[in-house]
């Protein structure tokens, strides 16, 4: 696969784009999301998909996200029924708190504060990244192999969709600490930039 499908994503979400508000960051990731899984349904290996629901191994793996996805979790959060909602936010300011000093490593080890008995409490905001991996083989995740066989275009795609909705926010923070930093914050922007960098 080459980088044509990055572009193809970088392109689409630009196009997604050009209809929400900038400052309406709810609407843009979603825009941007409903896109990539209009394209991502169409590679070749698509149908290959061996995810299913409760089938959570990807999620022990760290992810960076853009400030509009980070608002779009905190308003998917905040759309559930108050017994799953507080439980929710609580868990996910403790589990940044627990993590702040991890190596983007040692986060791999980590489930995602999202997940409740292994499916994600709030699927249909998930971010870019986690929409666009999809493995062939979930006994090759359950192992922690290697090399895992994924729909790289759907990996690409996503990856171009993600610079798209990023383009002009701060670079892209790892979910935990963006999550928990934007829970409250009477400036979402600003608290999104003071949280840890994926990857760092």
């Amino acid at each position: 696969m080459t980088q044509a499908a990055f572009y193809r994503g970088l392109e689409a979400a630009q196009q997604a784009l050009a209809g929400p508000a900038p400052a309406d960051h709810v609407a843009r990731a979603t825009a941007v999301a409903r896109k990539l899984d209009a394209l991502a349904a169409a590679t070749p290996d698509a149908g290959r998909a061996a995810c299913r629901p409760g089938c959570a191994h990807c999620c022990r793996h760290p992810v960076g996200v853009t400030l509009a996805e980070a608002l779009a979790l905190r308003a998917a959060i905040d759309r559930l029924p108050a017994n799953a909602c507080l439980p929710l936010r609580d868990h996910v300011r403790r589990s940044a708190a627990a993590t702040a000093r991890h190596s983007w490593a040692e986060l791999a080890r980590e489930p995602c504060p999202l997940l409740a008995a292994d499916r994600c409490a709030v699927y249909a905001a998930r971010p870019l990244p986690c929409r666009g991996w999809r493995s062939a083989d979930a006994n090759a995740c359950a192992a922690a192999a290697a090399e895992v066989p994924f729909d790289r275009e759907a990996f690409l795609l996503a990856l171009g969709a993600a610079q798209a909705l990023g383009a002009a926010d701060p670079a892209p923070r790892e979910l935990r600490a963006a999550l928990a930093a934007v829970l409250d914050a009477a400036d979402p922007a600003a608290a999104f930039a003071r949280a840890r960098l994926a990857g760092e």
